[in-house]
């Protein structure tokens, strides 16, 4: 019987995950919460062009995740997308699926982290 990656996919409520950025400087709190509100569409342009564009576009996207992680304060988003580019050529079509959807979870936790004030 074959492993079913999808069986170990946590369907448990997110907790949330804050930016690092923002203890230091709360002023760019605009700015982050608006990240945070679009990260799940530009989950859905990762996705899509998972699905329908070449090995180049895909690499552009995940570059771009793992800058504006690093950016935004969400070094767990820069490593996830690390996690996906670094697996190259190597990924079949179910295992990318399987860390797109954990990439989704994530920005679940990031957004969540927006929602509600962090324990001091």
């Amino acid at each position: 019987m074959s492993h079913n990656p999808q069986d170990d996919f946590n369907t448990e409520q997110p907790d949330a995950i804050f930016s690092s950025i923002l203890s230091e400087c709360p002023e760019l709190w605009d700015v982050v919460e608006r990240f945070a509100r679009e990260l799940p569409s530009k989950i859905d342009e990762l996705e899509q062009t998972a699905r329908t564009g070449g090995a180049d576009a895909l690499q552009a996207h995940l570059t771009l995740l793992i800058e504006q992680g690093q950016k935004f304060g969400y070094p767990a988003l820069s490593h996830e997308a690390a996690r996906i580019e670094a697996a190259g050529a190597d990924r079949t079509l179910d295992d990318l699926e399987y860390k797109l959807r954990e990439m989704r979870l994530l920005a679940d936790q990031i957004r969540a982290g927006i929602t509600q004030e962090p324990a001091e």
